[in-house]
């Protein structure tokens, strides 16, 4: 019935509730090597470099 109303397949549903599965967004987030604040510096030191016409 639940997996009808949100137009999900019933083993889906099954295997995310058994934890046997993990959404698209815990999945990348245990693949990232970076920290956000990591990421984040990253970003800003390339944008800097940048601004300042120096190859990242």
């Amino acid at each position: 019935k639940i997996a009808a109303q949100f137009s999900v397949k019933r083993r889906q549903l099954a295997r995310r509730h058994q934890r046997k599965s993990t959404s698209r967004t815990t999945k990348y987030a245990n693949q990232s090597k970076l920290s956000p604040q990591q990421e984040d510096y990253l970003v800003k030191y390339i944008q800097n470099l940048t601004a300042r016409r120096l190859p990242p």
